[in-house]
């Protein structure tokens, strides 16, 4: 399979002038793309030829980014960073061999958008990388977010080296993994794989144990390390030490929501002896 670049020319100009293609892009015409690149030769070939693969579709998307970072990662594994970097790569593999995950992956959210702005906003977000800064715009593309998951949570040690990408999997509607990478990717410690690691295998613990993961538990967790790493110097914790650090700060959130359930749970029990004292004074 050849990867497929879009120059920077062309990019820039699908950008900049974006109503002079909005039309296209509405209709999801691949083919008038195709023509349009090969007509004013958009596209460059990168040098090293990678084996075809086909991206998993499944409807609940939980399931199928679970997979297609797999697919990703196995497949492209062998990218170096500066090219997984490069947004060129990512956007010419989504107007090309890519164009029909894309829009499987992000028809939802474009046409829940509300206005033509907003429209444009998440339609440029599918296929190019931009967004508010270059790493951040890596984990908000719908391509590039899946190899640089993989890259992130890969760990060859392990029976299923993409065990770890389960954590960043919940709710029913499958859509936590695309919030919640982002997440991630806003905090300058995940690029240390043995701190990331870690954090994920506690919270990975956590899930298997049957308690329920969701943003809460992720902020909880990052929000320690975040504050600590001002006097501690994360980078030389050992994975180990790390995962038993977010356990002692699960069961803390544990301990904080169960209590406020009970409170919860009294206040509405006095709340209703009350409002029973009541209706029998007026009945009186």
């Amino acid at each position: 399979m050849h990867l497929q670049y879009m120059k920077q020319e062309t990019m820039d100009n699908l950008l900049m002038n974006y109503d002079e293609y909005k039309a296209h892009y509405e209709k999801k015409d691949r083919e008038w793309f195709s023509k349009h690149f090969t007509e004013n030769n958009s596209l460059m070939e990168y040098a090293k030829d990678f084996p075809e693969f086909t991206m998993d579709k499944s409807e609940n998307f939980n399931a199928s980014d679970l997979k297609n970072i797999q697919i990703m990662y196995d497949t492209l594994k062998d990218l170096p960073l500066s090219v997984a970097c490069d947004a060129r790569l990512w956007t010419g593999l989504a107007h090309t061999s890519l164009w029909d995950y894309v829009w499987y992956r992000q028809h939802e959210e474009i046409e829940k958008a509300k206005t033509a702005k907003a429209k444009k906003e998440k339609i440029q977000k599918a296929f190019f990388c931009v967004g508010n800064g270059k790493r951040r715009s890596l984990f908000v593309n719908c391509l590039s977010r899946l190899w640089w998951t993989g890259y992130l949570v890969y760990d060859e040690n392990r029976k299923n080296p993409y065990e770890l990408a389960e954590t960043l999997m919940y709710g029913q509607k499958g859509h936590s993994f695309a919030s919640q990478i982002v997440l991630l990717s806003s905090r300058n410690f995940i690029s240390n794989k043995h701190l990331f690691h870690g954090i994920l295998q506690a919270i990975l613990d956590f899930k298997r144990a049957g308690n329920e993961v969701n943003r809460v538990v992720f902020e909880t967790v990052l929000s320690y390390f975040n504050n600590i790493s001002a006097a501690t110097v994360l980078d030389f914790l050992p994975e180990e030490e790390v995962r038993q650090m977010a356990k002692e700060q699960l069961d803390i959130y544990v301990g904080n929501a169960a209590e406020t359930a009970a409170q919860t749970e009294k206040q509405a029990y006095f709340a209703s002896e009350k409002k029973a004292k009541l209706l029998a004074a007026e009945k009186e």
